[in-house]
């Protein structure tokens, strides 16, 4: 079975696996035993992940079969997050658990109890509808089967979409990865894409973030599918990408400027097929933007909400951070800050580096776990963050030498870190740096060093390079190991 039948079936089988456990779960009463399901996970996945990359490393497993038990472990530790974490805690933004409530968990209960959508914009009620039209649809199964009405469990089923749409995603990125970079590399950067605690966290949650990583990964895959075959089928499936996924945060359009970039360059390049291509691009318009942003027209027409409406801190709370200089925010990584407290604040923190790689492991929150565990994780990858940093920096000198799979990673680095860096400029506040916005850096830095790994060693450095290419390996299974570990502390 060629991979894109294996996805093709592992989709339906994801979709039963999470919603039958959370049925489980929560209609056999296995919270009592949460403490021993997540110890015995924990070192089941460890120990699974080890033997993985020993019997990969020794050549008694193929990197396919590698990847793919990596693939179900990823899976496997987003679902036992979900549903061991209720969705009140480690939350954002959920207020009280009542339909005039102007939090996430109202804007869900007023779909489900009240069967309409908000009525205004404040706080909370000016997000996009999709996750919680599907949050709602999927919490009403749910707790239909298991025969609940109280608000709780009403939101507490609505996170089912958010792992779901986790679990998704590190699918497609390991279809990008795959379409990127090729060789036995890959496993390392598996690695990453499984089990970094960021991807667990927003899987666990009520929210829109998770769904829209699954879009932008999406989005970028079919872009690449569409430029080797410029189908109607891809042009469709894309437009529908970027429908959904701007119907469920607006910032789902940022990878529209690649696939504008793509898109012109197919059309100038391609003089005879530029009638067809010009019929695609009409097709990909007339579905993706009325899907997208006819929920910003509502708002527009009924509350004069700008379909770029972001909802903005006081600058007298703790939050702000605008009267920080420019560098101290932006440009210099803080090292000190870094080696204080492995936990992000977004109050007393303002340096984006050191808040995105803090906060890709630990969110905004602090943990009971010993301190050491933390810290070993955030120095890890600390080094992985600089090593992809640095190899980014190379590409970026030496771009016309390279193949075009390695520019891609970087134009996709360079755009999503200046979305946050923008981001945090104009919404100068704590809250603004967290990664759960921008968990597309991640997934970069995992392919540019699977890209890094996958450079032959040779010339007057190869003795350096083979050294680094090692050492890149050791942190990223120390990484992997040490997450699993954390998934059992926390």
């Amino acid at each position: 079975m060629n991979g894109k039948k294996l996805y093709l079936v592992m989709i339906p089988v994801l979709l039963a696996a999470v919603c039958g456990s959370y049925l489980l779960y929560e209609g056999l009463g296995l919270k009592v035993y949460i403490t021993q399901i997540r110890w015995g996970a924990a070192a089941a996945l460890f120990l699974c992940t080890a033997g993985t990359l020993l019997f990969c490393h020794r050549g008694k497993l193929s990197v396919e079969k590698g990847i793919a038990l990596l693939v179900l472990a990823g899976c496997l530790l987003r679902i036992l997050y979900m549903l061991e974490t209720p969705v009140t805690q480690r939350g954002h933004d959920l207020f009280e658990l009542d339909s005039s409530a102007p939090g996430k968990a109202g804007y869900l209960l007023r779909i489900l109890q009240e069967h309409r959508l908000p009525e205004s914009y404040v706080l909370q009620l000016y997000q996009q509808p999709f996750f919680f039209l599907l949050g709602a649809g999927m919490s009403g199964i749910l707790n239909g089967i298991l025969q609940r009405t109280d608000p709780f469990s009403l939101v507490d089923g609505a996170k089912v979409v958010s792992c779901l749409a986790s679990c998704f995603s590190l699918l497609a990125a390991e279809r990008l990865l795959e379409r990127l970079a090729d060789g036995k590399d890959r496993i390392y950067g598996m690695l990453l894409l499984a089990f970094t605690p960021v991807f667990l966290y927003t899987g666990g949650r009520l929210g829109e973030n998770a769904l829209c990583l699954l879009f932008v990964v999406l989005a970028l895959l079919y872009t690449l599918r569409f430029e080797e075959d410029p189908s109607f089928f891809h042009i469709f499936i894309l437009a529908v990408v970027y429908g959904c996924g701007m119907m469920t945060k607006i910032s789902c359009a940022v990878p529209a400027l690649y696939t504008a970039y793509v898109f012109g360059k197919k059309w100038k390049v391609e003089k005879q097929s530029r009638k067809s291509l010009t019929g695609k691009y009409v097709v990909f318009g007339i579905i993706a933007i009325p899907l997208g942003m006819w929920y910003s027209v509502r708002n527009l027409v009924l509350f004069g909400q700008s379909p770029w409406y972001v909802l903005r801190q006081s600058e007298e709370g703790g939050l702000y951070h605008g009267t920080e200089s420019l560098a101290a925010r932006f440009v210099i990584p803080d090292i000190k800050n870094i080696f204080v407290t492995p936990y992000a604040d977004p109050y007393t923190d303002f340096n984006l580096p050191a808040y995105l790689m803090k906060s890709e492991l630990f969110g905004e929150f602090r943990y009971q776990a010993p301190l050491w565990l933390p810290t070993i994780l955030l120095m890890l990858n600390v080094a992985l963050s600089f090593g992809a940093a640095a190899y980014g920096i190379f590409l970026l000198i030496n771009q016309k030498r390279e193949n075009a799979g390695k520019n891609r990673i970087l134009i996709w680095g360079l755009l999503f870190g200046l979305f946050a860096a923008w981001s945090y400029f104009r919404y100068p506040f704590g809250c603004t740096m967290d990664c759960r916005y921008y968990m597309m850096l991640p997934i970069c830095k995992a392919m540019l060093l699977t890209l890094f790994l996958g450079r032959s060693a040779e010339g007057k450095y190869r003795e350096e390079l083979g050294i680094m290419q090692a050492g890149i390996r050791g942190c990223m299974v120390l990484f992997a190991l040490t997450a699993i570990l954390w998934f059992g502390m926390i």
